[in-house]
């Protein structure tokens, strides 16, 4: 299994996740969608099991001609007709609901319930379908815990949370994009403890799981150790290389001791960003190396952390897709140095005043193009675009204090930055349920 941070399997001296990583990902994306491709064929094709005729004769099931019927009336209905048709069709048909049905109903109520306050109408109709429809429910198990445990999450239930989570643990393997996601969520609202114990249950069901591809397992196990690192830190601010020894045998991994210790003293403040080490990290601009921005995003996590008391987790998630962040925009940079320059050749300049680049000073363009890719439709990774929105101001005074970033800097960045967080707060009204979030977002650049 090659991982994200080891050497590319190509021999390109490079990681992995920095070298083939994305191409590997596209070549098995563009196998699925041949998959898919033939599938839609399938559909046309008369002789098919999939084809018209078979499409006629399942029109002529009386089953599949009642969901049919019931999704139509259902779909174009009000609110609470919604819960009268569904109430009803329990009791008086439950055939019909089979996992797509199980799904598309609750998925439905689901946002209405929580909008209108009725989590315990919607926790009582998931009680029914348990009781009335057992196959479908048991197929739809990870929704189900999913929208269970976000109703407790947002009303403070933290037994609950704990149970559901660990309940979800247990069949990660099931679907991991899913499992991902509460993951987040549970970093976000710093439910440190409960994701260290779930985790553990999480790594025997999806390292035994041998249906995943190498490089999903292995970003589920990145998230898995960095989560276990954050926890020991919290239980111990003196730990060493040396305690993490023991504790990773158990996921098959080697420690770097020297790397280690230096990763946990800046994770600490048993060291600091010095005048030397702040200038000598400038100087790189605009190329900033992954390794000087791990040590800045370490020394932050103290300052955020162990300074200002934020939550390990949500600072550890913030502070990753800043780093993300921080990668992406000096990539598509139009200051990045071009061909020329590293061939030491000179490269003609237009006129004009020239413009100063800080590789670790965030713009409001490519942190807007960042922020889309995070809350595109088919990743929506919304707590993750959050939490590195709301990291922002804590990361910007860090590195004035440490004299990567001029005070005036600063504060221009947070005020170009402000009609961002004017438009994810739209978003979270519109859409978002969570009402942390909502809170934090409406405050910033507070935190």
């Amino acid at each position: 299994m090659v991982g994200r941070n080891d050497p590319c399997p190509c021999g390109s001296g490079k990681k992995y996740k920095k070298c083939c990583l994305a191409k590997d990902k596209a070549a098995r994306q563009a196998a699925q969608q041949t998959v898919e491709q033939n599938t839609f064929e399938n559909l046309v094709d008369p002789s098919s099991d999939f084809g018209p005729e078979a499409l006629s004769n399942a029109e002529d099931d009386p089953l599949l001609g009642r969901i049919n019927a019931f999704f139509e009336a259902f779909l174009d209905t009000t609110y609470e007709t919604q819960w009268e048709m569904a109430t009803r069709a329990l009791a008086e048909d439950p055939e019909i609901f089979d996992d797509e049905t199980v799904f598309e109903v609750a998925n439905t109520l689901f946002k209405q319930a929580l909008v209108q306050g009725e989590t315990v109408r919607f926790l009582q109709l998931l009680d029914k379908i348990q009781e009335t429809a057992p196959e479908a429910y048991e197929q739809e198990l990870p929704n189900m815990l999913d929208w269970r445990m976000q109703i407790a999450l947002f009303e403070g239930e933290d037994a609950a949370v704990k149970a559901l989570f660990n309940q979800a643990s247990q069949i990660a393997g099931r679907s991991l994009d899913h499992y991902d996601r509460l993951i987040s969520g549970l970093s976000y609202h710093g439910k440190l403890n409960i994701l260290h114990e779930g985790l553990q249950l999480a790594f025997s069901s999806v390292s035994q799981d041998g249906d995943l591809d190498d490089w999903v397992l292995a970003e589920f196990m990145e998230r898995l150790v960095f989560l276990d690192l954050l926890y020991l830190l919290e239980q111990n601010p003196d730990l060493t290389s040396a305690h993490l020894t023991d504790n990773f045998d158990r996921y098959d991994l080697t420690i770097v001791p020297e790397a280690m210790t230096t990763r946990l003293d800046y994770m600490t403040g048993r060291q600091k960003v010095t005048a030397t080490t702040a200038e000598n990290i400038l100087s790189e601009a605009p190329n900033l190396s992954e390794e000087s921005l791990d040590l800045l995003c370490n020394a932050c996590f103290y300052e955020a952390h162990f300074q200002r008391g934020l939550s390990a987790a949500k600072v550890g998630m913030g502070l990753t897709e800043l780093s993300r962040y921080v990668m992406f925009r000096q990539e598509t940079s139009p200051f990045k140095t071009n061909r020329r320059q590293r061939q030491g050749k000179k490269s003609k300049r237009r006129s004009g005043r020239s413009r100063v680049f800080n590789p670790l000073c965030p713009d409001t363009k490519t942190m807007d193009q960042f922020l889309g890719e995070l809350l595109q439709l088919f990743t929506f990774r919304y707590y993750e675009a959050y939490a590195l929105f709301e990291i922002i101001p804590v990361w910007l005074d860090f590195l004035t204090k440490n004299h990567l970033l001029e005070e005036s800097a600063a504060k221009e960045t947070l005020k170009s930055l402000g009609g961002l967080g004017k438009d994810l707060q739209r978003v979270a009204d519109a859409q978002l349920h969570d009402p942390l979030l909502k809170t934090n977002i409406a405050r910033w650049p507070d935190v």
